[in-house]
């Protein structure tokens, strides 16, 4: 039976816009069950005018099939990797039509590098369709696209016409194109060799002894090491979990204290300094804990070379400074670096 695009669109468009935050809520809860890290998830559905102007270009003879793309949902995630394992969870989770779906990285010739990003063609599928949520929806087909962060960046410029990109150009231009395209290309393979170092100096700091952690440098990777083994060693508890932030701040002031290795950090550790750390009153972030080390072990070393941010001192690490130093002098360096001592309410 014959079907104007008129009535098609009349009949189903209002299901695309159905479908589009559908697609997107499924992938975000799959990507996220899956610990899998993202930048972002987003969808369109094509508009009336769209898909009309659509038909007129290409003349489709059963445009009911042809029309893959009106839901649309892109998806760009950080690395390559990212874009293979959530490949294999767009395959389990919907059902793929591999006639119309592509691999852009494998169409591309060798002289047009252009962007490499996966374009799958996919239904809800029938396991979806007794859900009376999804019953009238699972007939439809929606385009996904994956894309890391770089690809995104040049597809963005290349379909852009204000850059011109994607314009067919004289030949010394191409080139031009194809060169740094292909330096994109590169930078995100090497954004992958980074990554992959990355995790496996994590596993090797994992598995290292103490004795062994001791001659490393202090980074953000034996920091956290150090951290815990210690928290744990001595059975101090935290009010707040070791985050990046933290890890940053501590690290920057250990460096201008003049600590530069692991070695370094435990030697300014005092069993006094442990002591009071295990008492209420100390403090009880990972920041409070390493100012007051540096602190006990030499307070005119930290107030000399670090470059602190903060203005008050909790009532609790002040009693536990004069474990070491002299009420007065305390009192002396605070009021000349203007910081205040703040009682617990």
């Amino acid at each position: 039976m014959y079907i104007n695009i008129e009535d098609f669109i009349r009949n189903n468009l209002m299901n695309y816009r159905r479908l589009t935050p559908m697609i997107i809520s499924i992938i975000e809860g799959i990507l996220r069950s899956n610990d899998i890290d993202f930048l972002s998830v987003t969808g369109r559905t094509k508009t009336k005018e769209s898909i009309i102007g659509k038909q007129r270009r290409k003349e489709y003879k059963d445009f009911a099939k042809k029309f893959t793309d009106i839901s649309g949902v892109r998806i760009i995630t950080f690395l390559n990797s990212d874009v293979n394992s959530i490949e294999e969870i767009i395959k389990r989770t919907f059902e793929i039509d591999k006639e119309n779906s592509l691999d852009r990285a494998g169409s591309l010739g060798t002289d047009r590098i252009g962007y490499r990003s996966v374009h799958y063609v996919c239904t809800l599928g029938e396991a979806r369709a007794g859900i009376a949520e999804y019953s009238s929806l699972c007939d439809l087909k929606f385009e996904i696209q994956i894309r890391t962060v770089l690809q995104h960046a040049w597809a963005e410029l290349a379909h852009d016409r204000s850059y011109k990109f994607g314009a067919t150009l004289p030949p010394n231009l191409e080139r031009q194109i194809n060169l740094y395209s292909g330096l994109l290309e590169l930078a995100d393979k090497g954004f992958e060799e980074i990554s992959n170092s990355i995790d496996s100096y994590a596993k090797e700091i994992a598995k290292s002894s103490p004795v062994e952690l001791n001659d490393k440098v202090i980074d953000s990777i034996t920091f956290v090491k150090f951290m815990t083994n210690f928290l744990t060693v001595n059975k101090i508890e935290t009010k707040r979990k070791i985050d990046d932030e933290s890890v940053s701040t501590c690290i920057s002031e250990l460096h201008e204290y003049g600590l530069n290795s692991v070695a370094d950090l435990n030697s300014i550790i005092s069993d006094d300094a442990i002591e009071s750390l295990k008492q209420e009153i100390a403090p009880k972030s990972v920041i409070g804990i390493i100012r007051l080390l540096m602190l006990f072990h030499d307070i005119d070393r930290y107030f000399s070379r670090v470059n602190f941010s903060w203005g008050r001192i909790h009532k609790g690490t002040y009693d536990t400074l004069t474990r070491k130093y002299e009420d007065k002098k305390i009192q002396s360096i605070l009021k000349d670096k203007n910081v205040e001592i703040v009682k617990p309410e």
